[in-house]
């Protein structure tokens, strides 16, 4: 008697079934998906970390260019007000020097301001210390 040959032999594709092949497709696709999906998220995370450099960037030089500004600004307002407290002193004493008594205010000013702002400081450091409290043991209630 011969034997059957399907019966005798390993089932081919045709006859397997296709759950451990779409299982592994399953996984493939799911894998390719979450290599997909990281590499997506990279990405984003790479364009994000290049436009906030770029925003700081962007402050650090107008900021700058502000900041030259603002002082530039000062001292030509700086120069302008000992001009005119200059020519007040000469309107107000004719025939003085009215550089020397406005280099005298100016000087004065500017200390009676380094006075106040070293108070202030003082007044700010002083109150940020705490206060030393004794620390009392709790009571245990008998």
């Amino acid at each position: 008697m011969v034997a059957e040959p399907h019966a005798s032999s390993p089932p081919t594709d045709a006859a397997a079934p296709h759950r451990p092949i779409r299982a592994r497709s399953h996984i493939q696709r799911l894998l390719v998906s979450l290599a997909r999906l990281t590499s997506i998220k990279y990405r984003i995370a790479i364009l994000k970390a290049k436009l906030t450099l770029r925003n700081i960037v962007l402050y650090i030089v107008f900021g700058t260019v502000a900041l030259v500004s603002a002082m530039v600004g000062m001292i030509f307002l700086y120069i302008g007000l000992f001009q005119l407290v200059a020519d007040f002193i000469v309107w107000l004493v004719p025939g003085s020097h009215g550089t020397k008594w406005a280099f005298l205010i100016f000087a004065f000013i500017h200390i009676l301001i380094a006075f106040a702002v070293l108070l202030i400081c003082k007044k700010m450091v002083a109150g940020k210390k705490k206060k030393n409290k004794p620390h009392h043991a709790p009571r245990v209630a008998p």
